[in-house]
């Protein structure tokens, strides 16, 4: 089975959305999939996460197509991408849309060398190309909703929800994606049904696919009891997820067991959290 992978968050790993699609990569080459992935550089030299080549996920890759996310130098010059990519698709859209259309180019060179019997898209702006190249070259595309698409459809505090009139972009698309998917895969049954709330998918073009642990790369360590209750904090810290809550309740346990001995790390950027606002 040839495979027509567009994943911009893959390779390199640099964000915990990285790690996620890694797996799902390794597990369809485990399968003996033929699979040519298109991912995106997003930094010359990330820093706020440590980097990963994942020669362990992308070995058994047929081939890897890396290409650069470009920044439109002004508002002009992104307009021009924008109309390039809207007169080559017939879809309006414009996130990332400079990546999309270098992206573009890489992808349909592949499909003139290959037969490919699935285009899959996994995160923005995949999902316009898939439903282009899906529509023009006659394969299949499974979507992959990682999270609430599109970003104005998080719910609160991420976003407003789905309850409200979406954007020009959004009422545009989404249709054309409901017709053209033939499959939508979901990491859980909950977005799954807080999508469908605002998507038109029939439940029968839909699957569940749990985001993959890899129990190999488990080794399980039995460590020596010791006084220290050590916790690690490697999520998010920005206002959607304000570590705020965690400390108020570290400072309530510390009160009510004023001799306990608790070592708490922040694994990221820079943290401005002060005792006031904790």
């Amino acid at each position: 089975m040839n495979i027509l992978l567009i994943a911009p968050y893959s390779y390199p790993i640099f964000c915990p959305e990285n790690n996620v699609n890694s797996k799902f990569v390794k597990a369809l080459t485990n399968l003996g999939y033929h699979v040519d992935l298109v991912s995106a550089l997003f930094y010359d030299d990330p820093t706020s996460y440590p980097v990963s080549e994942g020669k362990y996920f992308f070995s058994d890759v047929a081939s890897l197509h890396c290409l650069k996310i470009r920044n439109p130098k002004n508002r002009l010059e992104d307009i021009r991408e924008t109309l390039r990519f809207t007169l080559r698709t017939r879809i309006l859209w414009h996130h990332a849309v400079a990546w999309a259309n270098d992206a573009l180019k890489q992808c349909e060179r592949l499909i003139a060398e290959r037969h490919y019997d699935y285009v899959m898209t996994k995160n923005a702006p995949s999902e316009v190309m898939g439903c282009y190249l899906s529509r023009k070259y006659g394969i299949k595309w499974i979507s992959t909703w990682n999270d609430p698409f599109p970003l104005e459809c998080f719910p609160p505090p991420y976003g407003i929800g789905y309850d409200h009139r979406l954007s020009l972009v959004s009422r545009l698309f989404l249709p054309k994606a409901n017709r053209q998917a033939y499959m939508n895969f979901f990491p859980s049954v909950y977005l799954r049904d807080y999508m469908l709330a605002y998507m038109k998918i029939p439940m029968e073009r839909t699957a569940v696919i749990p985001h993959i642990v890899m129990e190999s790369m488990v080794e399980p360590k039995v460590s020596e009891p010791h006084g220290t209750l050590r916790i690690l904090h490697s999520g998010s810290t920005g206002r959607e997820r304000n570590p705020k809550t965690l400390l108020q309740g570290l400072r309530m346990f510390l009160t009510s067991h004023p001799d306990a001995d608790v070592e708490l790390t922040f694994l990221g950027t820079e943290l401005n959290v002060t005792a006031e606002n904790s």
